[in-house]
């Protein structure tokens, strides 16, 4: 038992060996082909230049192929470290042949014979390897042993065979039994190896060192080995969103002739940008506008820098700013969305300001600080500084959440300004501010202005008055009041009605029925409007200027009629009768074509007869209108002869209207019937308008496109009387020249402004000459008429009159009195040479009445009629000055000049009359040239005060200054519809 003891300590000691031995040469040999892989791989790197999972690859490899040599290596070697394998070891170790290993296994088998039964230990003593040996060794063995016996030799022989084999192995050599040889092997390999790569990294420290690190950390960007080597500005760096970035390097270790710049994008894009070589051997490009982080690195060829990251700070950054204003509800404004105005956001006081701004960036609000100063100032001024306004913070919210669009609101107090910033998710305010001015608009007065009739008018007592009034307010107009008075007595007001909901402008018309006052001529009847604003602070109000119709009889009104419209007050009188021709030829025809369609053998149907009782009625009111028109003469001879075509145009309507009164009595009147009636009718009509065209319109449309040229021969005679009677009176300035005397100096500077209007005068009327000459129809009775006139304005202009008057005014200017009368006396000779083309003697005079008489009607009928009407214009022989027009109303009885019945001169009106919207269309149509539209007279003045009352509150800034350069440039003469001094 001993000896068994000892053996199987001895065995495992050797097994100890053998293990210990085993595993250190296998992690060794796994060592070695770990880095013999690695070294491959690295020379492939340097080939191909492995990528990052490549290497990872290769390390993997690697390690994995070490462990699994390893393993393999072990569990061999703890395959071999069994007993009866370690006893055979020191067998060959002590040079015994088996004897360790059968005294080993003989001792195994004895341990187990002791607890088989008999049978089994007596099979295993037949069947044991020294049952086997002894055979071998022809050891003599007796059969026929009892089974006691022979149990008790086989242990006794195992128990031998344990001693001599536990001596055996206690004398054998482990060192022999288990050699180190095999692990020397290996570390003879794995110090080779580390020998060539010590002196590669000895020769080529920089390749090795580049190729250690690039596998050691795969990832890790490294890189590949190369003799240049680039030193990068500024390496890892951090960029604003939408900075620029300057990158810069230098090339060491060689020189390189190309290098580029390579931007990889986070999406994995790549873009090769080319560098520029400097001076001092650098290179340096430039990346424009960074909005996403990349990675960028140098290259040259295969040689490469290192890879850097660029940062993108994303602060937010405000992208755009709308703005919605939204008035106070008594403002009656429409609200504004939109962009910022260049000049900022104004409003009334309670307009509510919205803005809304978009980032880059998800938000999670803003500040919004608003600036007001302690009062509001008027629009226009500078704003105060930021130090004296009172800061109002407010706070931008989030559309919704995660949006990338804030929203704030204040409200306007004051003028000032708004600024913002925006405030990302991340809690980062953007890096600029949004900023625009805020104006406080002041609640304008209300202005109301009393469109018609003007200032000054004339009126007859029975006249219709129609009073236009126009109130207009930046917020709402909420009472309007028109004040009459009659003779000075105290103003009483009436309230006009206005719409419910207070309009910016409101246009209403008053008619005023004089004939319901019992007004006589003398009387005065004055009146003015006030209107008032509805501003929730107080209702503000403004009042217009005063109208003062003064009552004239009918004599007076028609004479002044005369007198301002000339040819046109006679023109009218028969166009009007022209025009109820034409509207009774349009009812016939239209009451014809409704016949046409109707079966002709049936009755006519009562709708129809109603029809031809409306025409019956209209030709007997038109027919009437007409012999009242043709009973009023005018005090000129043609219209003494041109009358009874009237009376006789309302004669023939008359016998019409008896005809068709007579078709409607009858009951059984047929369509047809009916239809062939109103032909004849409408032939007869035709046949009468014809007629009257022929005998009275022809003569006077004639003499209405000749008339405007001998007018403006009688104004040439004016203007010229005009500068001589200058020139006498300049004939004391003689010998006054540069003279000291304030009194001299006066009159030197009235004569020149009066100078002035002549030489302007003459201007406009050689404008006028050659403009009336072009309107002239193109009819060869009028060809010469034309050429002379157009010749006269040519010749006039050559004549050096202009530069005469010219010099005199200059002259008057230089306070040169002597020359002053030499150039103004020079003028007047001038002048006078052509005044006798204007008087008969010359041409322009002989072709105008030579197309005058080359109508024949008209040369019958014209006999003193052109003397007539030039005295009534004031431009009769001997008149000293220019007639004027005015801009004074004319309100009364015009039924027998232009037909249109009572009321207001030239206005369309309700009633018989018929004159419908025709009546007012043009002058020469019967039209009041001083009546206009609500529309002209704010773009005239001729009803509205000349004060900045009178313009309306969006443009009186505008007009104001257009008046002032006006002023500036014209001086002291404004044009002449302005003044009220017009000329025909």
């Amino acid at each position: 038992m001993h000896n068994n003891t000892t053996l199987l300590a001895r065995l495992r000691k050797a097994g100890r060996r053998l293990l210990l031995i085993g595993s250190a040469r296998a992690i060794v040999w796994g060592l070695a082909a770990a880095v013999g892989l690695l070294v491959f791989a690295m020379w492939l790197d340097l080939v191909w230049e492995l990528s990052s999972i490549a290497r990872v690859v290769a390390d993997c490899a690697a390690a994995s192929a070490a462990v699994i040599l390893a393993v393999v290596a072990v569990v061999a070697t703890v395959r071999s470290t069994s007993f009866a394998t370690l006893a055979r070891r020191l067998d060959i170790a002590a040079q015994s042949p088996g004897e360790i290993l059968t005294g080993w296994e003989l001792g195994v088998e004895s341990r187990e014979s002791r607890v088989r039964p008999h049978a089994d230990s007596q099979l295993s003593a037949l069947n044991s390897p020294l049952a086997e040996r002894s055979d071998q060794n022809k050891l003599p063995l007796t059969v026929a042993l009892s089974r006691r016996e022979k149990g008790q030799i086989t242990t006794g022989l195992a128990t031998l065979a344990t001693q001599r084999a536990a001596t055996l192995a206690r004398g054998a050599s482990l060192a022999k039994a288990v050699p180190a040889r095999p692990l020397g092997r290996a570390l003879a390999v794995l110090a080779g190896q580390a020998t060539v790569i010590a002196l590669l990294a000895l020769v080529m420290p920089k390749l090795a060192r580049t190729e250690w690190n690039r596998f050691l950390l795969p990832m890790a960007d490294v890189p590949p080995y190369s003799s240049l080597h680039f030193v990068v500005s500024p390496g890892d760096t951090s960029v604003l969103y939408g900075e620029d970035l300057e990158i810069a390097c230098t090339v060491e270790g060689g020189s390189a002739d190309r290098a580029e710049l390579v931007l990889v994008a986070a999406n994995g894009t790549q873009t090769n940008l080319p560098m520029f070589s400097e001076s001092n051997g650098s290179w340096r490009a430039v990346l424009s506008k960074l909005t996403e982080p990349a990675v960028y690195f140098i290259r040259s060829y295969r040689a490469r820098s290192e890879k850097y990251a660029i940062k993108i700070i994303t602060v937010p950054r405000i992208d755009s700013v709308r703005i919605a204003v939204v008035p106070p509800d008594y403002a009656g404004q429409p609200p504004y969305e939109g962009p910022v105005p260049d000049d900022g956001v104004k409003g009334l006081r309670g307009t509510r300001v919205t803005v809304w701004a978009t980032s880059n960036r998800p938000l999670s609000g803003g500040n919004l600080v608003v600036w007001h100063g302690a009062g509001s100032r008027e629009h226009g001024a500078n704003l105060p500084a930021p130090s004296s306004l009172l800061p109002a913070p407010c706070s931008m919210r989030p559309t919704e959440p995660g949006s990338q669009e804030a929203v704030g609101q204040f409200e306007i107090t004051g003028d000032g300004r708004f600024e913002f910033h925006l405030i990302d998710s991340d809690g980062q305010p953007s890096q600029h501010a949004f900023a625009a001015n805020v104006t406080l608009l002041k609640d304008q007065y209300p202005l109301v202005r009393i469109i018609k009739p003007p200032p000054q008018s004339l009126a007859t007592p029975t006249a219709v008055l129609p009073v236009l009034l126009s109130a207009e307010d930046d917020c709402g107009v909420a009472r309007l009041e028109l004040y009459r008075n009659l003779n000075r007595s105290r103003p009483l007001p009436t309230a006009v009605r206005l719409p419910p909901k207070p309009p910016h402008r409101h246009d209403e018309e008053v008619r005023l029925r004089l004939g319901d006052y019992g007004l006589e001529p003398g009387d005065e009847l004055a009146f003015f409007a006030r209107v008032e604003d509805n501003d929730p602070a107080g209702g503000k109000g403004s009042e217009s200027q005063v109208v003062r119709v003064k009552i004239i009889s009918q004599e007076e009104f028609e004479h002044m009629l005369r007198v301002r419209q000339g040819i046109e007050s006679l023109a009218s009188k028969y166009r009007q009768a022209q025009r109820r021709m034409e509207a009774l030829a349009k009812e016939t025809e239209g009451l014809r074509k409704k016949l046409h369609d109707a079966p002709p053998k049936s009755r006519v149907a009562d709708e129809t007869r109603k029809e031809l009782n409306r025409l019956q009625r209209l030709m007997r009111r038109h027919a009437a209108e007409m012999r009242a028109s043709a009973a009023h003469r005018l005090p000129l001879d043609i219209d003494s002869k041109l009358s009874p075509e009237i009376e006789n145009a309302a004669a023939m309507t008359e016998q019409m209207a008896a005809e068709l009164e007579k078709l409607e009595k009858q009951l059984d009147l047929l369509n047809g019937d009916l239809e062939k009636k109103l032909d004849e009718l409408a032939k007869k009509l035709a046949a009468g308008r014809q007629g009257y065209a022929s005998s009275a319109m022809e003569p006077i449309e004639l003499l209405e496109v000749v008339f405007p040229l001998l007018v403006d021969q009688q104004r040439f005679v004016v203007l010229a009387l005009r500068q001589e009677d200058l020139a006498q009176r300049m004939a004391a300035l003689r010998g006054h020249d540069n003279e000291d005397d304030p009194a001299l100096k006066t009159r030197m500077r009235d004569l020149e402004h009066e100078q002035r209007l002549i030489r302007e005068e003459l201007e406009r009327l050689l404008g006028d000459i050659e403009d009336h000459a072009a309107r002239l129809p193109e009819k060869p009775e009028l060809k010469k008429l034309r050429e002379t006139a157009q010749k006269f304005v040519k010749d006039v202009r050559a004549s050096g009159a202009a530069e005469a008057l010219g010099a005199s005014e200059a002259a008057l200017a230089d306070f040169a009195g002597t020359r002053a009368h030499d150039k103004a006396k020079e003028a007047s000779e001038i002048l006078n040479r052509f005044v006798k083309r204007c008087q008969g003697e010359g041409e322009m005079s002989a072709d105008c009445h030579g197309a005058l008489v080359f109508q024949p009607k008209l040369a019958q009928c014209l006999g003193n009629t052109i003397p007539q009407m030039l005295a009534e214009m004031g431009l009769g022989a001997g008149s000293g000055s220019a007639p004027g027009r005015g801009t004074m109303g004319l309100y009364g009885d015009a039924a027998g000049m232009s037909g249109s019945g009572s009321g207001e001169f030239g206005e369309p009106h309700e009633g018989p009359s018929g004159g419908g919207e025709e009546s007012g269309r043009t002058p020469s149509g019967g039209g009041n040239p001083d009546t206009m539209a609500a529309e002209e007279a704010l773009a005239n003045g001729a009803a509205s005060a000349a004060s900045e009352a009178g313009v309306p509150l969006r443009y009186r800034h505008a007009v104001r200054q257009y008046f002032q350069r006006l002023s500036e440039e014209l001086g002291d003469h404004l044009p002449a519809r302005e003044t009220g001094a017009q000329h025909p």
